[in-house]
C-alpha cells in the first residue's frame, strides 16, 4: 500500500490533533491497521473497523471478528492480532 490509501476523512481527523507528535501517532495507527489487513491479504473494503462497548477495536471480516491491539512508546510500536482479545503494552524504561 502507499499513502494514496489515506483518504480525506482520515487526514481531516488527524489534523484535529494539536500536537505534531499526536498527529504522527494517529497516522501511524491508521497505517499499521492497513498493514495488518495487507498482511492478512484482506482488501480494506472487505473489512469493517468497529469497537467494542469498552472501546477495544476490531475488524469484522466476512462475519468473523479479528481482534487487534496496538501499543507504542517513543519510537517503538507493537501490534498483536488474534480471534480473541490480546492485551499488549510496550513501555520504555530508563
Amino acid at each position: 500500500f502507499d499513502l494514496k490509501e489515506v483518504n480525506k476523512n482520515i487526514i481531516d481527523n488527524i489534523d484535529n490533533y494539536v500536537f505534531k507528535k499526536d498527529k504522527k501517532r494517529a497516522l501511524g495507527s491508521y497505517l499499521i491497521k492497513l498493514k495488518l489487513l495487507n498482511f492478512l491479504k484482506i482488501d480494506k473494503t472487505d473489512a469493517e473497523y468497529k469497537k467494542e462497548k469498552n472501546g477495544k477495536p476490531y475488524f469484522l471480516i466476512n462475519n468473523k471478528k479479528v481482534n487487534f491491539n496496538i501499543s507504542h512508546d517513543r519510537d517503538y510500536v507493537i501490534l498483536f492480532y488474534n480471534n480473541k482479545f490480546i492485551p499488549c503494552m510496550i513501555v520504555f524504561f530508563l
